[in-house]
């Protein structure tokens, strides 16, 4: 792994035009590098503004692991969760979800990839479509699914007795000293730009996700917004296995869980020497790699989704890079 051909990588995506601007971090047991190159967006004012420290990114998907992942297996290691929990054990309303916590975490719950009828979606309909379901079904078991995490977040608001914003904040966010991280960015022209649609203009400061944005920004797929430099704290502590987030035995179980080249709310690789490592990636162009072996980590934030979603290379780049530092 040679962090400066990694970074000189990164700086060619940007003078190529597939992304605007990222922010990026070599993350270790003894120390964090972060780095900023480009602008924040392809027309001004975001073309004159330079990426910098500070600046907030929609996470997307990385929700999943920071915020709903976190919390799921700290209820597990406190008591108040098993792994074998079934679901209508905690939320008796939802009778026919016999699935356990285990099952949507390793995304093997049953669950379809998508909300079906996604654009009507509202917190009422989700409760219903979760009342209703008959779970599971066999050919959604190896399914990446969004709505098994929409499903943790009920379960964890349920656990909790409060928004997921005050259980994040409280159980994960407060004690990593996250300060910018949340649902609902203070600043939001602090925030760099997403997608522009013809339905909301230039999205900047408010979830891209439609189905969180129709949900007022707060679900367990999708919403949070951070910080390279709280995602860098987040990281670090995982691949230190700080005690501010779990016992040793969910370290344990999150390195050694693989399932479908999964573990618990991780996809799982292995480089090719054999070590594994967690990944996560975000749809707006938002991405973790952790090793617990070598105690390192490396993160990509960017908004490779402005000012439209067109893939322009940067998926296929992007595990180039995770493959070269791993």
């Amino acid at each position: 792994m040679n962090k400066y051909v990694i970074s000189e990588e990164i700086k060619a995506m940007i003078d190529q035009k597939i992304i605007s601007g990222a922010s990026w971090s070599f993350v270790s047991e003894e120390k964090v590098e972060n780095h900023y190159a480009g602008v924040m967006g392809v027309q001004t004012p975001f073309s004159e503004r330079k990426i910098e420290e500070g600046l907030l990114y929609d996470l997307a998907s990385l929700t999943k692991v920071i915020g709903t992942t976190t919390r799921i297996l700290q209820l597990i290691d406190e008591g108040s969760l098993r792994f074998t929990t079934a679901v209508n054990e905690i939320i008796p309303s939802f009778t026919h979800i016999q699935v356990t916590i285990s099952d949507l975490l390793l995304h093997k719950g049953g669950l379809p990839a998508e909300f079906p009828e996604k654009e009507a979606i509202s917190r009422d309909i989700l409760k219903k479509y979760f009342a209703q379901s008959c779970l599971p079904k066999s050919e959604y078991d190896t399914v990446y699914s969004d709505v098994g995490f929409l499903l943790l977040g009920e379960v964890i608001k349920e656990m909790d007795s409060c928004s997921l914003e005050r259980s994040f904040q409280k159980h994960i966010f407060e004690p990593l000293m996250m300060k910018h991280t949340g649902f609902q960015p203070i600043d939001k022209n602090n925030a760099v730009p997403t997608e522009q649609t013809a339905e909301r203009g230039i999205i900047q400061g408010e979830v891209h996700d439609s189905k969180a944005f129709k949900m007022d920004g707060e679900v367990g797929s999708a919403g949070l917004f951070s910080t390279l430099e709280d995602v860098a704290g987040f990281v670090k502590a995982y691949v230190t296995e700080d005690r501010r987030l779990f016992s040793k035995s969910i370290f344990d179980k999150l390195r050694d869980t693989a399932v479908n080249e999964r573990t618990l709310g991780w996809e799982q690789k292995e480089n090719s020497r054999g070590r594994s490592y967690l990944f996560h990636t975000g749809f707006t162009g938002t991405s973790i790699g952790l090793e617990f072996e070598g105690k390192n980590g490396f993160i990509l934030l960017t908004n490779r989704v402005h000012p439209n979603r067109k893939d322009r290379g940067f998926i296929e780049a992007r595990a180039a890079l995770y493959t070269a530092y791993f």
